[in-house]
């Protein structure tokens, strides 16, 4: 049985990799399995959408738009600092039950951009695509190292792992600096890291964000399919 924490896109794809969403910090909303639900019919993958906030929140599966200080208030240290073992759990579920699985694309929105650094420190983790991921070097978040810091410093000189990050040029949470910042840690690791810019701004990607850029998105959609060809 499927735990509450893990949205899985209906159909019975077999694979040898699958996808993994983190979403935004409204979790399982139905933009969200939209785009979960999207991705496995274009990707022709194994779809997974994962709620990191499940415990904190008590077992809610969403937040609405108006709850969004109350999402907010969960994105503190103590998130970052037990990621990584809930994503290792989430993974182990997922593949108990397709054994087919040995590949784990992880994709993320916002906070869950974020997430997908830490995400990468899985070996399972072959391709990370963080959507604005806001926040990848703040030191504050993981006990004074930041999620790219920490990317870089584990999965160092892997050949195995490729970077694909978006981010909007109208997107005012994230400096041009920190964009670059996030580029210079992870290629000087060895890590093939790219990134797409688009002149959009923040969260442009989902349709059901009053910020959603159908350009941006569809272009994001192409360089995507070139990424896992």
């Amino acid at each position: 049985m499927t735990p509450a924490y893990i949205y899985q896109s209906p159909g019975n794809i077999v694979s040898s990799t699958a996808i993994i969403i983190l979403p935004d910090i409204f979790i399982f909303t139905d933009y969200a399995k939209s785009t979960a639900d999207n991705f496995s019919k274009i990707f022709n993958m194994p779809t997974f959408m994962l709620n990191y906030f499940y415990e904190k929140s008590g077992g809610l599966s969403h937040f609405d738009q108006s709850q969004g200080s109350v999402a907010s208030s969960f994105m503190t240290s103590d998130i970052g600092l037990g990621f990584e073992e809930f994503f290792n759990k989430s993974v182990n579920e997922i593949t108990s039950d397709n054994k087919a699985i040995k590949n784990i694309i992880v994709v993320g929105f916002c906070f869950g951009g974020r997430l997908t650094y830490l995400a990468g420190l899985d070996q399972r983790v072959s391709k990370i695509i963080a959507f604005y991921g806001a926040g990848a070097n703040d030191t504050a978040f993981c006990n004074g190292q930041s999620v790219a810091d920490l990317l870089a410093a584990t999965r160092s000189g892997d050949a195995s792992l490729k970077v694909l990050a978006f981010y909007g040029t109208e997107d005012g949470s994230i400096p041009a600096s920190d964009r670059q910042l996030t580029a210079k840690k992870l290629s000087a690791a060895g890590i093939d890291y790219q990134a797409k810019e688009y002149a959009a701004g923040h969260a442009y990607f989902q349709e059901g964000r009053a910020s959603y850029d159908k350009t941006a998105a569809d272009a994001s959609v192409a360089d995507i399919q070139i990424f896992l060809s």
